[in-house]
């Protein structure tokens, strides 16, 4: 079963091919964060939820988050992020 959602986990998701083709590929000036928030907004509207399968995520496994080269990563992701906001709603 699909249900509709407005958000787009970005440890689990499938994107059809139409969908790639439509809306284009990752925005690969992201290192590490919010490339997958990114992609959701411009795929709004557009995202559904497989309810007949299940991920366990083991959250803040992936990154020492607390290095601080991941956490300037991190940083520069979410300037960038806040930055396509901006650009968006303007």
């Amino acid at each position: 079963t699909i249900k509709d959602t407005d958000w787009l986990t970005g440890f689990a998701f499938y994107l059809k091919k139409d969908c790639v083709k439509q809306f284009g590929k990752f925005n690969e000036n992201f290192k590490i964060w919010y490339g997958d928030d990114e992609y959701a907004d411009r795929i709004q509207g557009k995202i559904g939820r497989i309810t007949s399968e299940y991920v366990y995520h083991f959250g803040s496994k992936s990154y020492g988050y607390k290095d601080s080269e991941t956490q300037r990563k991190i940083q520069l992701d979410r300037l960038l992020y806040r930055s396509i906001k901006k650009s968006q709603s303007s």
